[in-house]
């Protein structure tokens, strides 16, 4: 990939895979991809330094996916409930990063997870994976997902999260 210090990045997760746009002017764009080709892709995020992919695979199963080469080498992670939890992760819905570095994935069936070594392993944030009310949670239009995660700047402490769902009919936010 040629993409250089200074370009603008957009990353565009598809159902048929990743691409990458870059541009030096804003004007003209190149497109590299699609990496992981004909796999679903539901979220992609680069902290300048990697590049990290929320990828689905029937075969291999949901993972998050981090390049520090611009795509041309991936390395693949998996959050995972612990056994016995009843719970199995079906896909990786969103991909997000706090200021210290930390990067967090929300799952379906609605979960977080966070790693603290840039994706190489994950583990599970009980308060949410754990929460007494999560047996009442209900699907959304796109099933039962942790879709949004958005940690708060300056306080790494405190963060939003948004299942896909509702309990009683509150809007699900925490």
């Amino acid at each position: 990939m040629t993409v250089k210090k200074g370009d603008t990045v957009v990353l565009a997760g598809t159902k048929k895979g990743l691409f990458v746009l870059h541009s030096r002017d804003r004007k003209t764009w190149k497109t590299e991809g699609p990496r992981f080709e004909g796999l679903p892709v539901y979220h992609a995020m680069t902290d300048g330094k990697a590049l990290y992919a929320a990828v689905t695979n029937e075969h291999w199963g949901p993972s998050v996916q981090r390049s520090t080469s611009w795509g041309a080498k991936w390395t693949r992670a998996a959050p995972a409930y612990p056994k016995g939890s009843g719970l199995s992760v079906a896909r990786v819905w969103n991909v997000a990063q706090d200021d210290d570095g930390v990067l967090y994935a929300g799952v379906e069936p609605a979960g977080l997870f966070r790693s603290d070594d840039d994706g190489k392993s994950w583990k599970g944030v009980e308060a949410i994976n754990e929460f007494p009310g999560r047996k009442d949670w209900m699907p959304g239009g796109g099933g039962l997902c942790m879709h949004t995660i958005l940690p708060y700047p300056g306080d790494a402490k405190r963060m939003s999260v948004t299942p896909s769902g509702s309990s009683g009919g509150s809007s699900g936010c925490m």
